[in-house]
């Protein structure tokens, strides 16, 4: 048996629906004429088959031509069928349970308002506030937040933390197991040491790795 279930239907149509619903469960009738014969016996106050019929024809199958109201003692009948005291409880606890899933429904809907205002703004604290590049400031990186600024780069994490302009003295301890701890970029003739390989931020020129020649001829010694 199929229940017509509209966008919006009115308190008598979904009543009739209801009943039609338990009766075909606790029967296992599929028609009309089964569901309309179970019900007259089942009902505490019989209503009449062909009435039932008339009203399975108009709410449940919506044959307009069949629609009428039923009377105010048919409807209290039928709300006992389907466990209410008559038909003003039904509309009175419809009501309760209607305002119930409305505030429900508010506070779902803001759950997941909110929940989607904090993805926005962690994408958009993610793509434009986090500090995804870094600058050279003096003798080290810093990091800072990506904004197209002259001499920013994407953010090397390893380039950020070991990467340092040095001083160095005969003392410095320059080799470690036989392999440079020290590199250097020499430019208008003058020297200037790193503690890591890679390029020079301050004029892009690569580094080369320190020698002994280099500690010999060039390196001042230790004061």
């Amino acid at each position: 048996m199929a229940i017509l279930k509209g966008n919006k239907i009115s308190e008598v149509e979904e009543l009739i629906q209801l009943v039609f619903e338990k009766a075909a469960k606790d029967s296992k009738e599929t028609q009309a004429y089964g569901l309309s014969q179970y019900l007259s016996e089942k009902l505490k106050e019989p209503i009449a088959e062909r009435t039932l019929t008339r009203y399975y024809d108009g709410y449940v199958l919506d044959k307009k031509s069949e629609r009428k109201k039923p009377t105010k003692a048919n409807l209290d009948i039928l709300s006992c069928y389907v466990g209410y005291t008559d038909y003003k409880d039904f509309l009175s606890k419809k009501n309760v349970i209607t305002k119930v899933d409305s505030f429900k429904t508010k506070i779902v809907a803001s759950v997941v308002l909110n929940i989607l205002l904090i993805g926005v703004l962690s994408f958009f604290t993610i793509t434009y506030y986090k500090k995804n590049c870094m600058i050279w400031v003096g003798d080290h990186y810093e990091k800072i937040r990506c904004s197209g600024i002259e001499n920013e780069e994407r953010l090397d994490p390893i380039r950020l933390k070991k990467l340092r302009k040095i001083m160095v003295c005969r003392d410095t301890v320059f080799f470690k197991n036989g392999k440079a701890r020290i590199w250097y970029d020499k430019t208008n003739n003058v020297r200037t040491y790193f503690s890591h390989y890679g390029i020079n931020p301050e004029n892009g020129e690569s580094l080369h790795e320190i020698t002994q020649p280099i500690i010999d001829n060039h390196v001042p010694k230790c004061k």
